[in-house]
């Protein structure tokens, strides 16, 4: 998707334009993970994403859930860690990074949808930007504790 905006002056009979500004957001298409959790199955679809819009970047985790909890009491509920780990990057060198811990959201929600993601970061750099990241898990009650699902980065943007 793209954005083109332009902001022109007229001077003297001359026609001076800004050159336009751009924007677009690249995504991995879904990322499919089902979590063997009390009761039925945790399904989570994740994409992880990149946004440039001129010198502003940023980056973020879009999840959506099914078959989540309805209690956040240890032994009812499905996780006790769920944590969005995303970064964005360019050219595989970290510029921000961050994390949400979404085990409340789908512990108590059946379904549901969450977008997690980075401070804008200004960069006259062009190219080579992406978001990466990665699912920090722990299923309740399993006697396993954390275990890590890496997430494919996102497509580049200039």
């Amino acid at each position: 998707m793209a954005l083109a905006t332009a902001t022109m002056i007229v001077t003297g009979g001359v026609l001076v334009g800004a050159a336009p500004a751009y924007a677009d957001t690249s995504c991995t298409p879904k990322q499919k993970k089902s979590f063997a959790t009390p009761g039925y199955n945790t399904d989570l679809e994740v994409q992880v994403c990149v946004a440039n819009s001129g010198p502003h970047r940023s980056a973020h985790i879009q999840v959506g859930w099914q078959d989540g909890g309805s209690s956040s009491t240890d032994g009812d509920r499905k996780f006790d860690k769920l944590v969005l780990h995303y970064r964005l990057e360019r050219n595989d060198r970290d510029y921000a990074t961050g994390s949400c811990s979404i085990a409340g959201r789908v512990n108590t929600n059946r379904s549901g949808a969450w977008v997690c993601g980075t401070t804008e970061v200004t960069s006259s750099l062009t190219g080579g930007w992406s978001g990466d990241g990665y699912v920090q898990y722990d299923l309740d009650r399993d006697g396993e504790g954390s275990s890590n699902w890496q997430l494919t980065g996102s497509p580049l943007v200039r």
